[in-house]
């Protein structure tokens, strides 16, 4: 009886060697990516409040902007915001 799940089916050929680490580093370097997402924008939200580091909650919306829908809308209207000369004086 056929495995389904590691047997090629009939007539195929296998899948060459090596050929699963391109989805284990795809994998890999999106978990990353989404890591360091993750702590862009808690590092972006703690300088908020206090008013700090607007280079940073800048580039936090800019990457943001990137995670359709909502991250596009929030991210715009951050960026938005963000330029407009009195908050720009807040956070100086």
């Amino acid at each position: 009886m056929r495995n389904f799940l590691t047997d090629p089916p009939p007539g195929s050929e296998p899948m060459p060697p090596g050929f699963e680490w391109i989805f284990i580093v795809t994998y890999v370097f999106g978990a990353v990516f989404l890591h360091a997402l993750i702590v862009l924008n808690v590092l972006a939200a703690r300088g908020l409040p206090e008013r700090r580091r607007r280079a940073l909650c800048i580039v936090a919306a800019a990457v943001n902007c990137l995670q359709v829908p909502f991250g596009s809308v929030l991210g715009v209207l951050t960026l938005i915001v963000l330029t407009k000369p009195g908050v720009r004086d807040a956070f100086d």
